[in-house]
């Protein structure tokens, strides 16, 4: 029979160990999150979105949802929103 033994003291220092780095990962994640989003619209407006935003008059605002996104005719655009939101739900997931 194999027994392991831990101690108690060496388990909570892991613990708060894995705790700050899982909540550094997370914030890092958040922050590449932003810049995919915005990625993934500029992509949006280079080829599917490209018509339209050449009809636009300077100055327009537009603010585009990840729905409109997911509903992309470019198929890249669509994935790239997918990874985006399992990363958003990962960085905002405190366990």
């Amino acid at each position: 029979m194999c027994v392991k033994v831990f101690k108690l003291e060496e388990q909570a220092e892991a613990d708060v160990k894995y705790s700050i780095s899982l909540t550094e990962t997370q914030a890092y994640v958040a922050e590449q999150v932003r810049v995919l989003r915005g990625e993934a619209i500029a992509l949006a407006m280079l080829r599917a979105w490209k018509k339209w935003d050449e009809e636009q008059p300077v100055g327009t605002v537009l603010k585009f949802t990840d729905q409109m996104l997911l509903e992309c005719a470019d198929k890249n655009v669509r994935k790239l929103m997918e990874v985006i939101l399992d990363m958003e739900e990962f960085a905002g997931d405190l366990d």
